[in-house]
């Protein structure tokens, strides 16, 4: 992840924060790209090798590491998994990559009857339109409505459109020549970033611990178990356990007795 840092902004943040949220822009513009990538060449001819489509792989972190996931451990969305959605639309407008010093702009229609609309693209921050076109897009089909130039210095570029049965829809795309600015691209990101549950900064979220006494026929079974931010409780060979509150867990077969365990009570467990 170091090295992917280093490769798309030139340097690596030396505060933990920074880290985390570089290593989430990284990510975030390369799963996009992968997208991009492909929709914008919707049509092409599989039989000839041009191919296209994406399986997605490892959604969710298994457990607390650094991986490629879009979700972590604890079920909070990375930077990625918003970025994605941006450009998963059954009507999507997309900035190509450049060619011969232009970006090609596209609309894709994935939808099963025509899409018309009205595209307008501006730079971050900025209210000029760099472009502003209405698009009539055939059944299952593509359509470019024009191209931009490649900025002198990078940019951001805001892209709005609307459809007459989709509604608004808005996604970015980042016009850069290696290495991008950190501090600038990190003011954008803040200002615009969704901000339920987006894990771009650390936070420690210690599970609490509990002690459980299930119910059995010899008597009752004491165990141990924690309780993370999804509020769920699962042990070996035991169906999975809800916690609701108070002192009790409710299963299928009733309640179970439970009760928090102090620090001074996990240290010694």
């Amino acid at each position: 992840m170091v090295n992917q840092i280093k490769a798309f902004f030139g340097t690596c943040p030396e505060t933990l924060d920074e880290f985390i949220l570089a290593s989430q822009i990284t990510q975030a513009e390369a799963m996009k790209f992968f997208v991009e990538i492909f929709r914008q060449n919707k049509g092409y001819d599989a039989e000839k090798g041009q191919k296209q489509g994406i399986l997605w792989w490892n959604i969710r972190d298994g457990w607390p590491i650094l991986s490629d996931a879009v979700v972590d451990y604890y079920f909070r969305k990375k930077l990625a998994f918003h970025y994605i959605q941006s450009v998963q639309r059954d009507v999507q407008a997309i900035c190509c990559e450049e060619a011969a010093g232009q970006h090609a702009v596209v609309v894709v229609n994935d939808t099963l009857k025509p899409a018309r609309g009205h595209l307008e693209i501006n730079r971050a921050g900025e209210t000029a339109r760099l472009l502003d076109t209405a698009f009539d897009v055939e059944t299952n089909g593509k359509a470019t409505l024009g191209s931009l130039p490649h900025p002198a210095r990078n940019e951001m570029w805001r892209l709005k459109w609307t459809t007459e049965s989709i509604g608004l829809h808005t996604s970015h795309y980042l016009a850069f020549t290696p290495t991008v600015n950190f501090e600038e691209i990190q003011g954008v990101v803040e200002g615009s970033r969704p901000s339920a549950g987006l894990n771009t900064r650390y936070r420690p979220a210690p599970p609490a611990v509990w002690r459980v006494s299930l119910p059995f026929a010899r008597g009752p079974l004491h165990v141990v178990g924690m309780v993370t931010q999804n509020r769920r409780l699962s042990f070996p060979g035991v169906s999975e356990l809800k916690a609701s509150g108070g002192r009790q867990i409710e299963t299928g077969k009733g309640a179970v007795q439970s009760e928090r365990m102090s620090s001074e009570e996990r240290e010694a467990s």
